[in-house]
């Protein structure tokens, strides 16, 4: 397996490389499924002593982590608890009948859990950073 390397305030991270599955999706919908620069800000800011400060000991959500890189971030400075969250990827669907109006697609009744079994590897391949630390996906 192919890994992104991230080294953050003497931590370093892995994370598995977007999967080739996430071509199946539309471009919205695939955008959790690899590390993106403003995340290199956020991670930058946070590895200083006031980032450090905010999640140190702190119970962290965060919306939208895609491959958790910045949940998995906060658990190994310090966070006492990171809630991780994604939405369920459905493959692109809507189809329309000939007058325009909506079809009921069978594919958007089975969500994909993708990301979030993304974001769950991710964690295993970073547990021994988190060490005992509580976190949710």
């Amino acid at each position: 397996m192919c890994y992104v390397v991230k080294t953050i305030a003497g931590h370093t991270l892995r994370f598995a490389k977007q999967s080739p599955r996430l071509h199946l999706y539309d471009n919205f919908q695939a955008v959790g499924g690899q590390l993106w620069p403003a995340g290199d800000i956020l991670a930058s800011y946070l590895s200083t002593p006031p980032g450090i400060d905010l999640v140190r000991g702190k119970r962290v959500l965060e919306l939208g982590s895609g491959c958790g890189y910045i949940g998995i971030l906060c658990g190994a400075l310090g966070a006492a608890h990171v809630t991780m969250t994604d939405r369920l990827l459905t493959q692109a669907a809507t189809t329309y009948d000939h007058e325009g109006l909506p079809l009921e697609n069978p594919l958007a009744q089975h969500p994909s859990a993708l990301l979030l079994d993304t974001c769950r590897a991710n964690i295993q391949l970073n547990a021994t950073l988190l060490g005992d630390r509580d976190s949710d996906t």
